[in-house]
């Protein structure tokens, strides 16, 4: 899962979104974009273009919640454990979440993914 902002330095979460989407290897992996704008128009782009979810900063746990049926689905369809690539504002804010074993992945994705600060 990927879990983007949609304002970031050279592109826009939504041109991310369209180049996974267009990627022969990637274009299943769950796509959500996060922004602190509220623009109607810009959120339902992202989502026909193909966004799992487009969350309103500040993220709330309820929003985290939303991205279990997302994960679930692509790990049934793909037979892999779960991960998730956060992509910042900042260029340099990217961060990796993956189990170091299967005992860890889902008790252990879900305490670390709901500590996250998204805001």
């Amino acid at each position: 899962m990927i879990i983007t902002d949609y304002s970031m330095p050279g592109m826009t979460g939504f041109d991310l979104l369209r180049e996974i989407k267009k990627s022969k290897y990637h274009k299943d992996v769950p796509v959500i974009i996060m922004s602190s704008e509220n623009v109607p128009s810009r959120i339902n782009r992202c989502l026909e273009e193909g966004a799992e979810e487009f969350f309103l900063k500040p993220v709330q746990l309820s929003d985290v919640k939303k991205l279990k049926p997302h994960l679930l689905k692509y790990g049934a369809k793909t037979g892999t454990v779960y991960s998730v690539l956060l992509v910042g504002s900042k260029a340099s804010t990217c961060s990796f979440w993956r189990p170091r074993s299967s005992r860890e992945s889902e008790a252990g994705f879900w305490k670390g993914l709901s500590a996250i600060e998204m805001n």
